[in-house]
């Protein structure tokens, strides 16, 4: 497997007019059943391959960041800090089996409150796909090697460990070989500030490029290879913590591994979640949205309104007005000289 710098700097620059394509509406549930299959080690051919677009919302306080549908989750990466580093861990939820609380709301926040305040009923449906604790910041820094994270898919590792618990079997070589392929390595190349995926499968390592757009408050995070026709994921962020990620499963068809798509979200979120931090981007919730005015019925009268006094005021008032009025009629008499 070749240095992740054998790949020249081409590799890192962001595709011709790729910033002028036009952000795809995230996909509805029905589609993303196509992705689910995909997803669970499914190969599709070139003319069966679509993109999909999942919208990302990112929680302001916690570091949980929801990939969703135009109605439901269907990614969730969670980053537990610990006293060195933090655990990540990613969970899928199937497309077909839609969540019964009462957040399923396609509204903005919706996605993210179907992921953190599901019912125990409903935490049964996620599916934990990766998890994997990642490296103290100093592994990036020369002379070490730069890993960022270890990313080895759930389903690979499960098939390996099942495997070794019986060495008998005649294929446990390789059974284990095919599942070591599907574990990749995020690392962070210091001397060209890039991160690189290295993957089994892959002759040489995917880049990821971060292109911003400073006067559309913008960041592209895109997976390049040199050898695919086209980018397998691509993830826009905007300014106000919102953003959609892209995948291409027809250029993920040409990838010999059957998990690289739970990979390649993965490193891609993590990366995009890393560089925000460097770069000290914060995130706020949106405002709660007004209350609507009170009815009419029963809304409090105004200050100094007669509808809020009682008939005596409104006699006394009228009676004083009177009185001021005759007084002043009789002023003006005294001034005029008439009795």
């Amino acid at each position: 497997m070749q240095s992740p710098m054998s790949i020249g700097s081409s590799a890192g620059r962001f595709p011709h007019n790729v910033q002028d394509e036009t952000i795809l509406e995230p996909s509805t549930n029905e589609e993303l059943k196509e992705l689910w299959k995909v997803v669970n080690g499914w190969r599709v051919s070139a003319s069966e391959g679509r993109t999909f677009c999942l919208k990302m919302v990112s929680h302001a306080e916690e570091p949980i960041h929801v990939l969703s549908s135009s109605t439901q989750p269907f990614y969730t990466l969670k980053i537990i800090p610990t006293s060195t580093s933090g655990q990540l861990t990613l969970t899928r939820q199937d497309p077909s089996k839609t969540p019964t609380s009462a957040s399923s709301s396609p509204k903005i926040r919706a996605p993210f409150l179907n992921a953190v305040t599901t019912k125990d009923k409903d935490k049964e449906k996620d599916t934990e796909v990766l998890s994997t604790t990642l490296e103290e910041y100093v592994r990036r820094l020369p002379p070490n090697d730069g890993l960022v994270a270890l990313l080895y898919p759930r389903s690979a590792s499960t098939m390996a460990l099942n495997v070794a618990s019986n060495p008998t079997r005649g294929d446990a070589l390789s059974i284990i070989a095919a599942a070591e392929r599907e574990c990749a390595r995020l690392v962070f190349d210091s001397d060209s500030s890039k991160y690189y995926l290295v993957h089994p499968a892959l002759n040489h390592p995917f880049v990821v490029s971060i292109s911003s757009s400073p006067a559309w408050s913008r960041v592209e995070y895109t997976l390049e290879h040199p050898e695919l026709p086209r980018n397998v994921v691509k993830l826009t962020r905007d300014g106000a913590g919102m953003g959609w990620l892209e995948v291409d499963t027809s250029v993920a068809a040409k990838i010999d591994a059957h998990y690289v798509v739970d990979v390649a979200v993965t490193a891609v979120m993590l990366v995009c979640v890393e560089d925000e931090k460097s770069r000290n981007v914060e995130r706020f919730d949106a405002p709660p949205p007004s209350l609507p005015p009170t009815s009419p019925r029963f809304s409090l009268p105004p200050l100094g309104s007669p509808r809020g006094k009682s008939k005596k005021d409104k006699k006394r008032e009228r009676g004083g007005d009177q009185e001021y009025q005759d007084g002043g009629i009789r002023d003006g008499f005294r001034k005029s000289g008439k009795p």
